[in-house]
């Protein structure tokens, strides 16, 4: 068996970012990328979060990041393991209506 290989989710818009990765069966997330086309003069904070599948006692914020006066942040994770079942969010509110991609680097685990 080799290297695990990895995959991307992409994604992008103009408005508040409210996105999710299921996880279907175990996945590790090496690193995330946001990139906005201007820096927010306003507050945006960008989180990423564990939506966990026993319920919200076991939900948690993996990571925050003020985005004002930003236009790019780049948040490596030592392999973060994510159960099968369990949501990754990422959301921003994205008060000025930039335009952001997102992009997220994670492998399928056993």
């Amino acid at each position: 068996m080799g290297a695990p290989h990895n995959l991307f989710f992409r994604a992008t818009g103009a408005a508040a970012m409210a996105e999710t990765i299921v996880a279907e069966g175990n996945i590790r997330i090496h690193n995330v990328q946001v990139h906005l086309d201007a820096a927010p003069a306003e507050t945006n904070i960008f989180t990423i979060k564990i939506d966990a599948k026993p319920g919200p006692a076991y939900d948690t914020v993996l990571y925050t990041k003020e985005m004002n006066t930003l236009t790019d942040d780049v948040k490596e994770f030592d392999s973060f393991l994510v159960q099968g079942g369990d949501e990754v969010d990422f959301a921003m509110p994205n008060t000025g209506t930039d335009t952001w991609g997102l992009t997220v680097a994670y492998s399928k685990t056993t």
